[in-house]
């Protein structure tokens, strides 16, 4: 059985945590993050809802780097035109993510072009 970890409530005497901290850590795990922070995941969800971050976005940046590696180590791939305007458009929309986690930029992606689909990683 895993070990049960009481949360305390978050209080005055923690200290607040911005918008701006919080995305430095937006390509690792809520737990991770939570651990390093000192903090229980609870309370650091509460902290992103303070600062109107409704989901932690790693899931949806870990899918994109993976993409990301993954289109630039395809030799299919190596100096095309489609491949660079790909790659730029998906590099652009992780970061979108990284100062916007509400955003659904990654959403308007679309399908990969087929020639070029990716085995998943």
């Amino acid at each position: 059985m895993g070990v049960h970890v009481q949360c305390r409530k978050a209080n005055p005497t923690n200290k607040e945590l911005t918008a701006d901290e919080l995305s430095a850590y937006f390509h690792l795990p809520i737990n991770e993050v939570a651990k390093k922070l000192g903090l229980c995941v609870t309370v650091l969800k509460a902290r992103c809802r303070d600062n109107g971050i409704t989901r932690w976005p790693y899931r949806k940046v870990r899918k994109l780097d993976n993409i990301i590696r993954a289109l630039e180590s395809n030799r299919k791939c190596a100096g095309r035109e489609d491949c660079k305007k790909q790659l730029a458009v998906l590099k652009e929309t992780r970061d979108v993510l990284l100062s916007n986690p509400n955003s659904t930029a990654h959403l308007k992606l679309g399908p990969p072009t087929p020639e070029l689909e990716l085995p998943l990683v």
